[in-house]
């Protein structure tokens, strides 16, 4: 097995058969920029904004992110529970795997959620029984007349084999499916199988999650959920092309910079509705429909609106369609200025103001630092807020002076 260690945004050189970069063109062009160096089967490899484990055939592409695993897990809205936690955060934190990782550490939140015990809970059942027990069926009956024994009836049973357990015991046999974990890590991961013998039903359905809201006796299950449903959404064993077998697990860091920040800004905000991903269109008959990141509203009407860009500034400046993107925010919310929110590392020129030629419209940058520790990089994102609702309402008493 040859193992390409790569980070986001960071160009490297590698050897690569023409099969494997076949794969990688045909499934991962949107995680990956390959393109052909002179020599024999040199080819330059490019990530982009996403971050994991990519295995074609007998190559393994570990893309790490430039932030720090702490931050990372923040972003994700997981949390550090216990110190054994912080101290495997720690050990982590120079392991590029990053499905290793995250096998690892649910390993830790299983064990620590079920050291007492799984949750049970009370579940709709049905059954045909000779003794009676909770209600009668008697729709069951008339559809089946002339059997009075077994009787069909409902009742409700105290049991483990509920949809919280079954997202756990599926997503402990996931992980246990993890190519690079260590064998140790293995056996605990068996060990917390047999902690769900009791759940036998299949899980089938894992939408409920990102709209979980733990009963107070679930409080100490929300990090091992979060991590359950990202092993099971993000991990992918089933790819298959040709003859080459891919094995996946990618987070997308654009997706996951908009949410935490938007989430931010939604908590910090008084006096102005924070939305996200609200449509609109640029075109006065509907056309063009659009789709900006953030938006803030007074009043029923737009105040203010943001686009989160996780990429790299160049001299301060981002990409031209970024600004053609907030140009076109600003010309359809009918607002004199648009935001763009980066993420800021290391080297990275603070962002500049564009004023736009000809039209009464600014472009302004703003970048959030997310290399220190996370708390500093939450106070960026309220003095942003402050600024963005400051900066929003005082256009509004000039707009209504004129």
């Amino acid at each position: 097995m040859t193992v390409h260690v790569l980070t986001e945004y960071e160009r490297r050189e590698v050897e690569l058969p023409t099969d494997v970069v076949a794969v990688l063109a045909e499934r991962h062009a949107t995680h990956l920029a390959v393109t052909p160096r002179p020599g024999a089967n040199r080819w330059l490899i490019v990530p982009g904004s996403y971050v994991g484990s990519i295995v074609v055939g007998e190559h393994t592409f570990l893309i790490k992110p430039k932030v720090r695993l702490r931050n990372l897990l923040a972003m994700m809205d997981i949390e550090i529970p216990s110190e054994t936690w912080r101290r495997e955060v720690v050990l982590l934190e120079s392991d590029p795997d990053l499905l290793a990782v995250m096998a690892r550490l649910f390993c830790i939140a299983c064990e620590d959620a079920t050291r007492s015990g799984i949750r049970r809970s009370y579940m709709p059942h049905e059954e045909r029984l000779v003794a009676p027990r909770g209600r009668i069926d008697v729709n069951a009956i008339i559809r089946r007349p002339g059997l009075p024994v077994p009787m069909p009836c409902r009742f409700d049973e105290h049991t483990a084999d509920i949809p919280l357990n079954r997202l756990l015991c599926a997503a402990v046999e996931h992980a246990g499916r993890t190519p690079a974990l260590d064998p140790r890590w293995k056996r605990r991961l068996r060990a917390q199988l047999a902690e769900f013998d009791e759940v036998v039903t299949p899980v089938r359905d894992i939408s409920w999650v990102p709209r979980w809201d733990p009963a107070p006796m679930e409080r100490h299950y929300e990090t091992v959920v979060r991590l359950a449903y990202l092993l099971l959404t993000q991990f992918s064993l089933r790819s298959d092309i040709g003859t080459t077998a891919t094995k996946t697990f990618l987070l997308n860091m654009n997706d996951l910079f908009e949410k935490w920040v938007t989430e931010q800004l939604r908590s910090h905000v008084i006096g102005h509705q924070v939305e996200a991903q609200h449509q609109h269109s640029l075109g006065a008959g509907g056309q063009v429909t659009l789709k900006p990141d953030i938006t803030w509203w007074r009043d029923r009407r737009v105040a203010a609106v943001a686009d989160c860009k996780y990429k790299l500034l160049d001299d301060g400046i981002g990409r031209a369609p970024d600004y053609y993107q907030a140009l076109a925010y600003a010309t359809a919310y009918d607002v004199p200025e648009a935001w763009l929110i980066y993420a800021r590392f290391p080297g990275d020129v603070p962002a500049v103001d564009v004023p736009i030629r000809h039209v009464d419209k600014t472009v302004r940058t703003f970048g959030i630092d997310l290399t220190g520790p996370m708390e500093l990089a939450i106070e960026q994102v309220r003095d942003l807020g402050d600024l963005i609702v400051g900066t929003a309402v005082g256009n509004q008493i000039q707009l209504a002076a004129t």
